[in-house]
């Protein structure tokens, strides 16, 4: 328990020491996320399977208002009357 107090305090004596406990700290945790797998699912495997559809439909309502603002600037007539202003 004293060594533990002893490091902390070290650390916290000096800003680069802080610094450099930060960065091993933050590595530290990148590798636990790279490296464990818990039932064969990694955090990285996990996290990209839950991003894509929610990236597909950012997309999806980008191409949406790209169409909308093409088609209002070259065939203005084309557009219904209850077209919403935005979408």
């Amino acid at each position: 328990m004293n060594s533990v107090r002893n490091t902390l305090h070290i650390i916290s004596s000096n800003y680069l020491y802080t610094f450099l406990f930060g960065v091993a700290g933050g590595a530290g945790f990148e590798l636990f996320k790279i490296k464990f797998k818990f039932g064969g699912i990694d955090y990285y495997t996990s996290f990209a399977k839950l991003q894509i559809p929610k990236e597909l439909e950012a997309f999806e309502e980008e191409l949406k208002e790209t169409d909308y603002i093409l088609m209002k600037k070259y065939e203005p007539e084309a557009l219904p009357k209850d077209y919403p202003k935005y979408i």
